[in-house]
């Protein structure tokens, strides 16, 4: 508890201290309202206090004032209420905005350290826990900061109301009965309304979690092209809007709890005109439905609330910062590594391995043995090799998303380490997973290097055989690919993720079964178009599929992490 306390007031401490400040506001008017409707009341001549009986008659009585109308005290009454509604309101708002800017907070620092987090991390975790920690753990925490906000104002006002309370009168009589079932029937009505009011955060949330589904899936491709930072913005701008979703919500709720605190006030000043004008009910009756029926007991119910839902709060709270913890070790062994990184690369002339050997974490044996191997600039390379004989993990290494714990990757004999950032801007990388986003061809094309130019991307769809179809799209570039692509046949989406590597012009590209999960004609097809770029960058084929194995320079084959041939 004290760790979660501590990491809301250092968020922001100027906006927590103006939220004290406004929920201290609150109750002093809302125990003005209480502490000045007797005096006031004395001052229509229904009863008598004398100016030493209370210090607000006396202070009347100085300035002058001595007698007032029934139905202007029941408005000064009204104007405490309204004024008290008005505070409650702007707290509602701030404790609203810093609920939201603490969870964007949160969001914001997690989303960063997992998008530059080594890929090492990402081997030991499995991507649902993440996600789970991002989409729900967040939320109830965030959530839980709401309800401290809560608990404080609850009570601060619980503790005037109290004293209040013990000052003037006992509590619980029938009066407070029939008008809290009255408070409670209209209450019912208004949380109905809110209740239809809170679906549009459902579409936020959906829109959210969709987002982040598609950066997890892929984040791979992500690291190896070095494209974190514009991930990062494209998930905060979607993150903006949440908020800015969330707090247009709370505003119009607000709106509507404003409105019940007018309907309450106006319904108590009737209790009173009706008591005092009809029924002659006496005074302290009439202290009762304002002290107990509005006042303390709908506290109370808030006080245990919050304290549940915070306690509910803080076993998520703890598994964000685990989490956070375990990405800052690995983040400051990866930053030591790399220390050295500054090395200029232009032309990738060749990328050797020097006696690589590479363990899985948690692994007894491993993936990759003493592995020695060199390619040049300009090579067609096919690399073969059963299921599991460590093909992926070659590649994995040479994108250097992993790093041998034996051996070295040299990149025009410089160790891979020290030209790394400069590295991921020259290599491509095609998989059998197919990630192309709920967007435009146009947006997925530029996914990778906003730079490109229509005519890039026109020239580009020619060389991958898919200009004619989407020239024939009623929108074109701009027609929607759907769901992972979803609107193109398997062939297309492949071919379209081959166009989008290409435009970040690689210099060594690698295609990891690219071609796993095509028919023989569109395998033909990438295959024509993998002989038309031979010899203009290098290219690292791991397939099963002999086709295109038929014009490779040489082929690598792995057998138990061992290169046999």
């Amino acid at each position: 508890m004290r760790k979660f306390l501590d990491r809301v007031y250092r968020f922001n401490p100027r906006l927590f201290l103006s939220l004290l400040l406004v929920s201290l506001s609150v109750s002093l008017f809302e125990g003005s309202s209480i502490v000045a409707i007797l005096p006031l009341l004395a001052l229509t001549g229904l009863f008598t206090m004398t100016p030493s009986s209370h210090p607000l008659v006396s202070f009347l009585h100085h300035c002058g004032i001595n007698h007032l109308e029934l139905n202007v005290v029941l408005l000064l009454f009204i104007g405490l209420v309204v004024i008290t509604a008005i505070l409650q309101r702007s707290l509602a708002i701030i404790s609203s905005v810093f609920q939201q800017k603490f969870n964007t907070r949160l969001n914001a620092d997690l989303y960063r350290q997992l998008a530059f987090v080594p890929w090492s991390f990402w081997l030991k975790r499995k991507t649902s826990d993440i996600n789970h920690i991002v989409n729900n753990e967040i939320g109830r925490v965030s959530l839980g900061c709401y309800f401290f906000f809560q608990l404080i104002t609850a009570l601060s006002m619980l503790i005037m109301y109290l004293l209040i309370s013990l000052w003037i009168a006992p509590l619980l009589t029938l009066i407070i009965v029939v008008g809290g079932g009255a408070v409670f029937l209209f209450l019912s009505s208004l949380v109905k309304r809110s209740r239809r009011a809170g679906l549009i955060i459902s579409d936020y949330s959906k829109k959210s979690f969709f987002a982040l589904s598609e950066h997890l899936s892929s984040l791979k491709i992500t690291k190896a092209y070095g494209l974190e930072e514009g991930e990062l913005q494209r998930l905060l701008a979607l993150r903006q809007e949440v908020e800015h979703g969330y707090l247009k919500f709370v505003r119009a709720q607000s709106f509507q709890d404003l409105i019940y605190k007018l309907v309450a006030a106006i319904f108590i000043s009737g209790i009173f005109y009706i008591a005092i004008k009809y029924l002659h009910l006496p005074l302290v009756s009439l202290i009762l439905v304002v002290v107990v029926f509005s006042r303390l007991w709908p506290r109370i119910s808030t006080i245990q609330n919050s304290l549940h839902s915070i306690s509910i709060s803080i076993p998520a709270f703890n598994n964000i910062i685990n989490l956070e913890r375990e990405v800052y070790v690995v983040m400051q062994t990866s930053n030591a590594i790399n220390t050295l990184a500054s090395t200029e690369l232009m032309i990738i002339d060749s990328i050797e391995c020097v006696n690589v050997s590479y363990y899985y974490p948690d692994s007894k044996e491993p993936t990759i043995v003493n592995l020695s191997m060199k390619i040049r600039r300009g090579e067609m390379i096919g690399c073969v090799g059963v299921s599991g004989s460590g093909k992926s993990t070659l590649a994995d290494l040479l994108l250097g998303l992993v790093t041998p714990q034996q051996g070295n990757i040299l990149v025009n004999q410089q160790p891979l380490s020290q030209v790394y950032s400069q590295y991921q801007n020259l290599i491509g990388y095609v998989t059998q997973e197919v990630f192309l986003f709920n967007g435009s061809i146009r947006q997925n094309l530029q996914w990778s290097n906003s730079q490109v130019t229509d005519n890039d991307m026109w020239q580009m769809l020619e060389l991958v055989q898919l200009h004619s179809f989407v020239t024939n799209l009623a929108q074109q570039l701009d027609s929607p690919v759907g769901e992972r692509g979803t609107n193109l046949s398997g062939g297309e989406r492949q071919r379209l993720l081959l166009a989008r590597t290409l435009l970040r012009k690689p210099q060594f590209l690698i295609l990891d079964e690219a071609t796993s999960a095509l028919d023989e004609d569109n395998e033909q097809r990438i295959e024509k178009i993998l002989q038309g770029l031979k010899g203009q960058l290098t290219i690292f084929v791991i397939t099963h599929r002999p086709v295109l194995l038929a014009n490779v320079d040489r082929v690598f084959t792995f057998n138990n992490g061992c290169l046999i041939g």
